[in-house]
């Protein structure tokens, strides 16, 4: 059996992403996205071996792409923990802003 490789778009768009358990929320960008996951730029948080919680914005519509995945490569160098790592996604879905936690709405409104 051959394993095709998902479709990546280099989209650069706002996310926010946390351990599952964790109350605080990182931000950060995508670099690109597939069907099965995202690179992101960012903070990598220290425990992520977890199930990690990510919303994406899409800025010139009213929704955002939620979805819990695991991180599956750090490419993590700088001192301060900023770089990125890459998330695999089983499973997302598209919410309206409003029906996002409110926690992350918050953060959502600066885009």
């Amino acid at each position: 059996m051959q394993h095709t490789r998902s479709r990546r778009f280099a989209l650069r768009l706002p996310v926010w992403y946390r351990i599952l358990g964790d109350s605080e929320w990182h931000q950060g960008v995508t670099v690109n996205l597939s069907t099965a996951g995202a690179v992101i730029e960012g903070a990598l948080p220290r425990s992520a071996a977890g199930t990690v919680v990510v919303v994406i914005s899409f800025p010139a519509a009213a929704g955002c792409l939620a979805a819990r995945g695991r991180v599956v490569r750090d490419e993590t160098t700088a001192a301060d923990g900023l770089g990125r790592f890459t998330i695999t996604v089983p499973r997302y879905h598209v919410e309206r802003r409003s029906r996002v936690s409110p926690c992350v709405d918050a953060l959502l409104q600066g885009c």
